[in-house]
Order: structure tokens, then sequence, then C-alpha cells
């Protein structure tokens, strides 16, 4: 074989690749993170197709959403007519909660320095009840503290700490409890609940929903691996991914009418992948409607299904991703509107990055 037989492709086209990434439709428009200017900012444009608009000033760069995983880098909030970005300085990791308007401009301090060389993580945020879930990280002391966030009012309602996480896993649908998780060591998790009817300033108790607590436990116990990763909270229990019964992860169902419930199998049907891999992600649409995101041989796939929860089974009804165009691919983020249902997918391929 002759070099004019060899097709030479400089590593530059390949690094020159522009990232779209953690997409969120709102409206009639698509808001997303793009390195297209050289550095990680937002953006938005028309969900038919328009000139990609910056919402943030050019000197501001913004982390890459992929080392945040499980977190909001942003949130659109059109009632308030704001975006909460979360951005820190020259790379320092300290993310501050911030506004600017929905049609972009300047960052605003929502807080002020109230919490200045801290680590804010937005965990989760309704932008129907305009409500966020911040983890915090002092970087003083060695603890993490939960917080119930009005962005109406700017009141905060302290939700517990630990030094093993209080990482909020589900609130229910009138943001009145929220399931918190500390973590021990790799998949060694216990479960607690945590009232929000507290006032500004007022720290809520957390009680304890699932595992044994580390200052409990005898030495030389055997405690099996939880494995738990994201849960959604339910009619009458908390539906989760878990190891429990499976080293690929499945569903688990967690009843609170009792406070010594145990962990329940759920029964998947309807999958139609091939392959090695494992459950990665469970999140809500509407109603009985969830989805489902599997890590398949390094491939992505993303099932739509109904959960019954008295039946304690969860049945596929679409795949989103893993065929036809969005086939042999790697999911970078998917978000869901509820208001029109449709979904908003960054998604890529070895041929196109």
């Amino acid at each position: 074989m002759t070099d004019k037989d060899t097709e030479k492709i400089r590593i530059e086209s390949l690094l020159a690749a522009r990232q779209f990434l953690a997409p969120q439709v709102v409206g009639d428009q698509l808001y997303f993170i793009s390195d297209m200017s050289g550095r990680l900012s937002l953006y938005r444009m028309a969900v038919g197709g328009s000139l990609p608009q910056p919402l943030l000033p050019p000197h501001i760069a913004l982390q890459n959403p992929h080392l945040l995983e499980g977190s909001h880098l942003y949130h659109v909030l059109p009632a308030l007519g704001k975006i909460l970005v979360m951005i820190d300085h020259d790379g320092d990791e300290n993310y501050q909660p911030m506004f600017i308007p929905i049609e972009g401009g300047f960052p605003e301090l929502i807080f002020g320095d109230r919490f200045g060389g801290q680590q804010v993580i937005c965990v989760k945020c309704d932008p129907t009840r305009n409500l966020a879930l911040f983890s915090i990280d002092p970087r003083t002391v060695a603890q993490n503290d939960t917080y119930l966030v009005d962005l109406v009012d700017r009141t905060l309602t302290p939700l517990g700490s630990s030094p093993y996480g209080n990482v909020p896993l589900a609130v229910d649908a009138g943001w009145s409890q929220v399931l918190l998780a500390d973590q021990y060591t790799f998949g060694d998790t216990v479960l607690y609940r945590c009232k929000t009817d507290g006032q500004d300033g007022e720290k809520a108790e957390r009680s304890l929903c699932y595992g044994i607590p580390l200052a409990e436990r005898t030495a030389g116990e055997h405690y099996p691996l939880t494995g738990f990763g994201a849960a959604e909270w339910g009619d009458a229990g908390i539906l989760l991914i878990t190891a429990l019964f499976d080293d690929h992860y499945g569903l688990g169902y967690l009843p609170l009418a009792t406070a010594t419930a145990t962990i329940e199998p759920v029964t998947i049907s309807g999958l139609v992948h091939t392959g090695e891999g494992e459950l990665v992600d469970l999140q809500h649409c509407a109603g009985e409607r969830y989805f489902l995101t599997y890590n398949i041989d390094g491939v992505s796939w993303v099932y739509e299904g109904t959960w019954q929860e008295r039946a304690r089974q969860f049945g596929v009804v679409r795949v989103i991703c893993g065929q036809g165009l969005l086939a042999d691919g790697v999911l970078e983020a998917v978000h869901y509107e509820p208001t029109t249902g449709r979904y908003s997918l960054a998604f890529s391929t070895a041929t196109t990055p």
C-alpha cells in the first residue's frame, strides 16, 4: 500500500469538533452549553433552527457539565424570566448560584457573598415551583450542608449536614419531604428522610429511612452494598436504582408506610438491547411515565415506560435512544419538557463527535 492509498487526517481535525452539551427545550427555544466561542458558555436558539445567541458575557467560562453529572449547571426559569447558572471563578470549582435574564446578560449573585469560597451544587430544580435543592461544601470543614432554596423569595431552609454527603436523591410531589443519602464507601449508602416545612434559618431534622448508620454498626458485621443511584418519589414509596438484586444495577422500591421497610425488587419488561452493561439513570417524565438510561457496551440506550407502583413493575413503551439515527453512540445528556412531552438530547458517535 502506498501513501496515495492511505488517507491522512490531521489530529487537529478531530480535536476541533465543537461540543453541544446539556440541552433544555423551554417553549420555542433550545438552550445549551457549547464551546463554539473557544470556551464553554450558555446559548439559545429557536427550536426550528436559528443563529445561536450567546447568553453570557464572553469573558465567563462555564464548567464542563460532564464533570457535574447528576446536577444542574444551569436551569431556565420562565416564570421568573431568569436563568439559574452555577459559575465559578477562573476554574476554582467554587460554584456560586447566579441569575441572568432569560434573554441573556450579566450574572447576579443570588445570595451575595453568603457562600463565598464555598462550592454550591444545584442538585434539583423545579421551574414550576421555582424551588431548588443545593448541596454545599463549605471547604473549611469536612461536611456537606443541604438547603431547600426558594428562588422567588431567595430564602434558605437547612435540611441537615453530614460528613458523608447528605446528598438529595428525591423529593416528593409537594416538595414537603426530601430523600437524602450518606455514602461511606462506594455502594455503601444509608438513606434519610427530611421534612422541608421549617422556617428560614431553622434546621430540619433527618430521620433514618433505610440502612444502618456508621456509628451504629458492629465491628466484623457484614452490611450489604446497596449501590443506590437516582431515585424518584412515588405515591406510597420511592423508586430507585440499586445493586441489591443485580450487579448490573436495576430498580428497587422502598415503601414508606413503615419505619422498618425493606427494598423490594422491581421487574423491568420490554428491553430490546443485547450485550453487557448497566442501568445508569432514572428520571420522571409525567404521571406514571419515566425514562431509564442504560450504558450497554459503551453505547447509550434510553427507554420510556410506565411505572405500576402497586404491581412493582416497569414496562417499556418506546425506545428514545439506541435505534435509528440515535444508535451506536453516547448520550451526554437528555432533558424532558413536561408541558409538550418533548425530549432534547446531546448525542455523539465516533464518526460524528
